[in-house]
C-alpha cells in the first residue's frame, strides 16, 4: 500500500500491519526443496513466493485467490514448463504465463494461446498446432463479431507492439492500462471507430542533412 510518509499516523501504520498479514498466508512446503510457499497480495495482485529464494509467481486471471493451493502454486512455481519437442524441429516447446497472458514458445517462435488451453496442461500437438496457426508477425487471439454499422469482422490480434483490434482494413491500438480479455465487441467497435476517424498515421519526414 503506497501512503505519504507524512500521512502515516500510527493507527495508519497498523492498519497498514494487519491488512498485509491478512493478505499473506502460507500454503505449505514445497515437496522438492521444503521452502515455505506463501500466497500474497501485492501491488500488481495476487502471486505466490517461496520464503527462501524469493522466486515469485503472479497468480493468473483466470485463476480466483480462493483457487490457490499448495498444488497449484508449486505448478505455477515451476513455470516456464517444459512441453516437449517439435517433432518437426526437434526443438524444445516451453509454456508460461506472460504479461500478455498465456504463450508458448519454441526456438525464436512465440505463440499466444487461449483457454481452454494452458501453460499448465497444453500438449505437444496443442502446441504444435498454435504455433503453425502463428503467421506474419501477429497472432489472431479472438473474435468480437461483426461492426454493427460497416458488418466488418473485428478481430483481436496480438502482434510485436501488443494487443490491437482490426476490422481488416484499420488497426487500432489496445489502449496502455487496459485489460485486452476484458473487451468486449461495443469497446472494439469504439476503438476501431474513433481511429478510422483519426485518419492513417502520419510519418515525420527525416530533414536532409546539410552539405
Amino acid at each position: 500500500m503506497s501512503l505519504p510518509l507524512g500521512d502515516l499516523t500510527v493507527e495508519k501504520a497498523i492498519e497498514i500491519l494487519s491488512k498485509e498479514q491478512q493478505e499473506e498466508k502460507s500454503l505449505g512446503k514445497h515437496p522438492d526443496n521444503g521452502e515455505e510457499i506463501y500466497f500474497k497480495e501485492g501491488q500488481y495482485g495476487p502471486y505466490v513466493e517461496l520464503s527462501e529464494s524469493k522466486t515469485r509467481k503472479s497468480i493468473p486471471k483466470e485463476f480466483k485467490a480462493d483457487d490457490v493451493n499448495l498444488e497449484l502454486a508449486v505448478r505455477l512455481l515451476s513455470l516456464p514448463r517444459e512441453v516437449g519437442k517439435h517433432p518437426e524441429t526437434d526443438e524444445i516447446i516451453t509454456a508460461d504465463f506472460g504479461r500478455y497472458g498465456p504463450y508458448i514458445r519454441c526456438g525464436k517462435k512465440n505463440a499466444s494461446i487461449a483457454q481452454p488451453l494452458s501453460p499448465l496442461t497444453i500438449s505437444v500437438d496443442e502446441a504444435v498446432e498454435a504455433l503453425s496457426k502463428k503467421r506474419g508477425g501477429s497472432q489472431e487471439l479472438k473474435t468480437f463479431g461483426k461492426h454493427s454499422k460497416t458488418g466488418e469482422e473485428l478481430v483481436l490480434k496480438t502482434g510485436f507492439y501488443g494487443p490491437y483490434i482490426t476490422d481488416g482494413k484499420v488497426n487500432a491500438a489496445i489502449p496502455r492500462g487496459t485489460d485486452a480479455d476484458s473487451v468486449d465487441l461495443a469497446q472494439a467497435e469504439e476503438l476501431i471507430d474513433k481511429k478510422r476517424a483519426a485518419g492513417p498515421t502520419k510519418r515525420k519526414r527525416r530533414k536532409k542533412k546539410k552539405n
